[in-house]
């Protein structure tokens, strides 16, 4: 069944992911299924938890972090994070990513921009030529400011939807579907000729009321894509590129085009068992926490001020 071979995809780049953490990272954990096979492939790579330090965007995946043994701390002990696996719903040729489909936006962008390295872990269904291909741009909004904010979305037609949840009232009307953060989420359109991400997705930002949109512009540092015939490519953004690209799974995914696809990657085909990768150099943050272990040193909690 093709839903099989999608799981199986997910689980092949979430262990792929989880090769690439070292030993007593501070490590922020996405939302959704691939994040979820990732928090499972973590434990299963760190018995006991391995010294990892972790942070999760969403209830669900800390539940589910401290089932599997996962030391779960919170946001104010953490300077940077080493890195943070997460999903994605979409990704465009450029790498920009649309998220939220679960509704943790806010916390996984928040948490991303904390990170020296965000990894992305998705099947090859999720890659699109045009962003909105599959999925609508999910925008967290204040309760109170909805009216107002889909009022300003209408304007710039991007047909509004406030998303539902499964509850309903005692009357049986359908409850709006509420974020971690007790707020709701609006689904709009995305433009279809859409060229300045970054700059729609500050326009979206500066409405009253929006507290932060699914759109992830040069955020991504490596992409990971599993493929149906076991592989998992690795995607990364275009600035490291350094020689000519080979074929990319981009280009299969997304079949013929009427013109060539720009190469905004660089593709790195690993083994279909991720077995043998390289895990990502930790950055300062972990030597100075081995640093603080050393006999006779104290560890220095850092005041609100220093934070």
């Amino acid at each position: 069944m093709q839903s099989d071979g999608l799981e199986n995809e997910k689980i092949r780049v979430a262990r792929a992911a989880a090769q690439l953490v070292p030993e007593d990272a501070t490590v922020a954990l996405g939302s959704g299924s691939t994040a979820h096979h990732a928090i499972k492939a973590l434990a299963a790579r760190f018995p006991g938890g391995g010294g990892l330090r972790c942070v999760a965007s969403s209830r669900r995946s800390e539940e589910l972090a401290r089932r599997y043994a996962l030391q779960i701390i919170s946001l104010e002990e953490v300077e940077r994070f080493d890195l943070m696996l997460d999903g994605a719903d979409e990704v465009a040729p450029n790498l920009t990513l649309i998220k939220g489909g679960g509704g943790a936006h806010f916390r996984e962008k928040l948490l991303a921009r904390m990170s020296e390295r965000l990894v992305i872990m998705v099947d090859h269904t999720k890659l699109v030529r045009r962003l909105g291909t599959r999925s609508p741009l999910p925008i967290e909004v204040v309760p109170f400011a909805v009216p107002f904010v889909a009022r300003e979305l209408s304007r710039r037609k991007l047909l509004p939807t406030l998303r539902m949840s499964s509850a309903s009232s005692l009357e049986g009307e359908p409850l709006p579907f509420v974020t971690d953060n007790g707020n709701h989420v609006i689904d709009c359109r995305v433009p279809t000729d859409l060229r300045e991400e970054a700059l729609w997705d500050a326009e979206l930002r500066a409405i009253p009321g929006v507290i932060e949109t699914g759109l992830f512009v040069n955020m991504a540092h490596l992409v990971l894509v599993g493929l149906p015939d076991g592989r998992v490519e690795e995607l990364r953004p275009r600035e490291v590129v350094h020689h000519p690209l080979p074929a990319s799974i981009m280009e299969e995914a997304l079949g013929a085009s009427p013109g060539p696809l720009p190469p905004p990657i660089e593709v790195v085909i690993v083994d279909k068992d991720a077995a043998g990768a390289a895990p990502l150099t930790a950055p300062k943050a972990a030597a100075k926490r081995a640093q603080a272990r050393r006999p006779g040193r104290r560890r220095k909690t850092a005041s609100a001020g220093e934070r």
